[in-house]
Protein backbone atom coordinates (compact mmCIF):
# COMPACT_ATOMS: atom_id res chain seq x y z
CA UNK A 1 0.00 0.00 0.00
CA UNK A 2 1.20 3.63 -0.24
CA UNK A 3 2.02 5.83 1.72
CA UNK A 4 -0.19 8.50 3.47
CA UNK A 5 -0.96 11.84 1.51
CA UNK A 6 0.77 14.87 3.27
CA UNK A 7 -1.70 17.34 1.23
CA UNK A 8 -5.67 17.28 1.32
CA UNK A 9 -8.05 19.06 -1.46
CA UNK A 10 -8.42 22.49 0.82
CA UNK A 11 -4.75 22.97 0.63
CA UNK A 12 -4.83 22.89 -3.14
CA UNK A 13 -8.10 24.69 -3.50
CA UNK A 14 -7.11 27.73 -1.59
CA UNK A 15 -3.20 27.92 -3.58
CA UNK A 16 -5.04 27.29 -6.40
CA UNK A 17 -7.55 30.59 -5.61
CA UNK A 18 -4.20 32.68 -4.22
CA UNK A 19 -2.53 32.25 -7.44
CA UNK A 20 -5.75 32.63 -9.47
CA UNK A 21 -6.25 36.46 -7.22
CA UNK A 22 -3.24 37.34 -7.90
CA UNK A 23 -2.91 36.82 -11.91
CA UNK A 24 -0.40 34.34 -11.36
CA UNK A 25 -0.03 30.92 -13.39
CA UNK A 26 -2.44 28.41 -11.50
CA UNK A 27 -1.42 24.87 -13.05
CA UNK A 28 -0.39 21.88 -11.62
CA UNK A 29 3.17 22.85 -11.11
CA UNK A 30 2.41 26.20 -9.95
CA UNK A 31 0.14 25.25 -7.29
CA UNK A 32 3.15 22.73 -5.96
CA UNK A 33 5.24 24.82 -6.22
CA UNK A 34 3.29 27.08 -3.97
CA UNK A 35 2.69 24.36 -1.44
CA UNK A 36 6.10 23.19 -1.57
CA UNK A 37 5.35 19.68 -1.86
CA UNK A 38 3.03 16.71 -3.33
CA UNK A 39 2.97 15.28 -6.57
CA UNK A 40 1.33 16.88 -9.77
CA UNK A 41 -0.91 13.74 -10.00
CA UNK A 42 -2.31 14.04 -6.25
CA UNK A 43 -3.20 17.19 -7.15
CA UNK A 44 -4.57 16.74 -10.01
CA UNK A 45 -6.56 14.57 -8.63
CA UNK A 46 -7.55 16.67 -5.64
CA UNK A 47 -8.63 19.54 -8.36
CA UNK A 48 -11.00 17.34 -9.29
CA UNK A 49 -10.73 17.56 -12.68
CA UNK A 50 -14.47 17.87 -12.89
CA UNK A 51 -15.45 14.70 -11.15
CA UNK A 52 -17.18 16.55 -8.07
CA UNK A 53 -20.00 19.00 -9.58
CA UNK A 54 -19.75 22.34 -8.26
CA UNK A 55 -15.95 21.95 -7.39
CA UNK A 56 -14.23 24.91 -9.55
CA UNK A 57 -11.01 23.24 -11.05
CA UNK A 58 -8.65 23.28 -14.29
CA UNK A 59 -10.61 22.89 -17.49
CA UNK A 60 -11.19 19.58 -18.87
CA UNK A 61 -9.71 18.96 -22.39
CA UNK A 62 -13.00 20.00 -24.21
CA UNK A 63 -13.10 23.26 -22.29
CA UNK A 64 -9.72 23.42 -23.25
CA UNK A 65 -10.09 22.78 -26.66
CA UNK A 66 -13.36 25.60 -26.49
CA UNK A 67 -11.26 28.26 -25.30
CA UNK A 68 -8.53 27.07 -27.88
CA UNK A 69 -11.19 27.19 -30.85
CA UNK A 70 -12.57 30.38 -29.58
CA UNK A 71 -9.12 31.71 -29.61
CA UNK A 72 -8.57 30.27 -33.40
CA UNK A 73 -11.93 32.07 -34.15
CA UNK A 74 -11.31 35.25 -32.61
CA UNK A 75 -8.10 35.83 -34.55
CA UNK A 76 -10.25 34.59 -37.62
CA UNK A 77 -12.00 37.26 -37.27
CA UNK A 78 -9.29 40.22 -36.35
CA UNK A 79 -7.61 38.82 -39.55
CA UNK A 80 -10.85 38.76 -41.69
CA UNK A 81 -11.24 42.25 -40.62
CA UNK A 82 -7.85 43.35 -41.58
CA UNK A 83 -8.56 41.38 -44.82
CA UNK A 84 -11.93 43.34 -44.95
CA UNK A 85 -10.29 47.00 -44.57
CA UNK A 86 -7.61 46.31 -47.03
CA UNK A 87 -10.60 45.24 -49.32
CA UNK A 88 -12.28 48.38 -48.89
CA UNK A 89 -9.17 50.58 -49.23
CA UNK A 90 -8.97 48.81 -52.91
CA UNK A 91 -12.41 49.75 -53.36
CA UNK A 92 -12.50 53.03 -52.10
CA UNK A 93 -9.11 53.81 -54.37
CA UNK A 94 -11.11 51.84 -57.28
CA UNK A 95 -13.98 54.00 -56.66
CA UNK A 96 -11.73 57.12 -56.72
CA UNK A 97 -10.05 56.10 -59.94
CA UNK A 98 -13.45 55.56 -61.64
CA UNK A 99 -14.68 59.17 -60.54
CA UNK A 100 -11.65 60.79 -62.09
CA UNK A 101 -12.62 58.29 -65.14
CA UNK A 102 -16.45 59.33 -65.16
CA UNK A 103 -15.37 63.21 -64.80
CA UNK A 104 -12.26 63.01 -67.47
CA UNK A 105 -15.49 60.84 -69.92
CA UNK A 106 -18.07 63.92 -69.28
CA UNK A 107 -15.33 66.68 -70.12
CA UNK A 108 -14.58 64.89 -73.54
CA UNK A 109 -18.03 64.52 -73.93
CA UNK A 110 -18.89 67.68 -73.49
CA UNK A 111 -16.10 68.88 -75.56
CA UNK A 112 -17.73 66.22 -78.33
CA UNK A 113 -20.91 67.58 -77.96
CA UNK A 114 -19.83 70.95 -79.05
CA UNK A 115 -17.53 69.83 -81.59
CA UNK A 116 -20.57 68.48 -83.06
CA UNK A 117 -22.93 71.39 -82.47
CA UNK A 118 -20.28 73.52 -84.23
CA UNK A 119 -19.84 71.47 -87.10
CA UNK A 120 -23.97 71.03 -87.24
CA UNK A 121 -24.02 74.82 -87.39
CA UNK A 122 -21.34 75.07 -90.25
CA UNK A 123 -23.20 72.10 -92.41
CA UNK A 124 -26.26 74.14 -92.54
CA UNK A 125 -24.53 77.53 -93.65
CA UNK A 126 -22.58 75.51 -96.28
CA UNK A 127 -25.97 74.05 -97.21
CA UNK A 128 -27.85 77.80 -96.86
CA UNK A 129 -24.86 79.16 -99.27
CA UNK A 130 -24.96 75.52 -101.99
CA UNK A 131 -28.72 76.23 -101.47
CA UNK A 132 -29.09 79.95 -102.44
CA UNK A 133 -25.46 79.06 -105.16
CA UNK A 134 -28.01 76.81 -106.86
CA UNK A 135 -30.72 79.17 -106.80
CA UNK A 136 -29.01 81.49 -108.84
CA UNK A 137 -27.42 79.51 -111.14
CA UNK A 138 -31.53 78.07 -112.37
CA UNK A 139 -32.45 81.79 -112.96
CA UNK A 140 -29.76 82.09 -114.70
CA UNK A 141 -29.93 79.03 -117.14
CA UNK A 142 -33.90 80.39 -117.86
CA UNK A 143 -34.41 82.57 -120.67
CA UNK A 144 -36.69 85.63 -119.44
CA UNK A 145 -40.02 85.31 -120.56
CA UNK A 146 -40.25 88.56 -121.32
CA UNK A 147 -37.11 88.33 -123.77
CA UNK A 148 -38.48 85.73 -125.77
CA UNK A 149 -39.03 86.71 -129.56
CA UNK A 150 -41.31 84.56 -130.89
CA UNK A 151 -40.79 83.34 -134.22
CA UNK A 152 -43.32 83.98 -136.82
CA UNK A 153 -43.28 81.93 -140.27
CA UNK A 154 -42.76 83.61 -143.82
CA UNK A 155 -44.73 83.10 -146.59
CA UNK A 156 -41.69 83.23 -148.54
CA UNK A 157 -38.15 83.39 -148.08
CA UNK A 158 -36.06 85.83 -148.35
CA UNK A 159 -34.97 86.39 -151.71
CA UNK A 160 -31.48 87.79 -152.43
CA UNK A 161 -31.12 91.36 -153.31
CA UNK A 162 -30.80 91.46 -157.08
CA UNK A 163 -27.89 93.89 -158.13
CA UNK A 164 -27.72 95.73 -161.80
CA UNK A 165 -24.34 94.98 -162.08
CA UNK A 166 -23.47 92.84 -165.03
CA UNK A 167 -21.55 89.65 -164.10
CA UNK A 168 -17.99 89.27 -164.95
CA UNK A 169 -17.60 85.42 -166.82
CA UNK A 170 -14.63 84.18 -166.18
CA UNK A 171 -14.56 81.15 -168.91
CA UNK A 172 -15.71 83.90 -171.65
CA UNK A 173 -13.03 83.50 -174.53
CA UNK A 174 -11.38 86.45 -175.78
CA UNK A 175 -13.02 85.74 -179.14
CA UNK A 176 -16.32 86.45 -178.29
Amino acid sequence: MGRQATINKEDVISARDYLRSTGKAHGIIAIRNHIGHGSPGLIGRLLGRGDTPGTPGFPIKSETHAVTKACAEKKYLIDALASGEKEIQRIRQTMTQLEERVTTAETECSVMTATIRAKEREILRQREIFENWKRDLEQERKTPIADTVQSTRLASPPTPKSYNVEQLDLYKSDNE
